[in-house]
């Protein structure tokens, strides 16, 4: 998914995250959330190593960047996501990328276990009888 795409799905997320009349103040895991997000919207557009990014690539960080938006909507779900996804954070994520791309890739890591586990249970229960 592209940038105005990932915009579109924002603008809905927020719609449907942003809660009535009381305003919920965002955790620090609502904002590690909120910028894994962004590093993983980001990211596809950017080249790595100097290449274009493949269309599996894309389609792998769509798939991470949807997982931490919804861990964000999870956990916070009357947050209003200007709050933890303001111009300036969204400009310092940009400008330090490589970062904060290191600092996202743990949480990622704990999700690729369970969807490799899950996958070969799926596998093995399709074997049996």
């Amino acid at each position: 998914m592209q940038m105005r795409g990932y915009a579109a799905a924002l603008a809905a997320a927020a719609l449907t995250i942003a809660g009535p009349a009381t305003a919920q103040v965002p955790s620090s895991a609502d904002y590690s959330d909120a910028r894994c997000f962004l590093v993983f919207t980001i990211l596809p557009e950017r080249l790595v190593d100097g290449k274009p990014v493949s269309q599996e690539q894309r389609a792998a960080m769509d798939s991470v960047a949807s997982y931490f938006l919804g861990r964000l909507a999870a956990r916070s779900p009357s947050l209003d996501l200007g709050t933890v996804m303001t111009p300036a954070i969204i400009r310092d994520v940009q400008g330090n990328l490589p970062a904060q791309f290191e600092s996202c890739v743990a949480g990622t890591d704990a999700l690729m276990a369970a969807m490799t586990r899950s996958g070969t249970l799926m596998e093995e229960a399709m074997k049996a009888p």
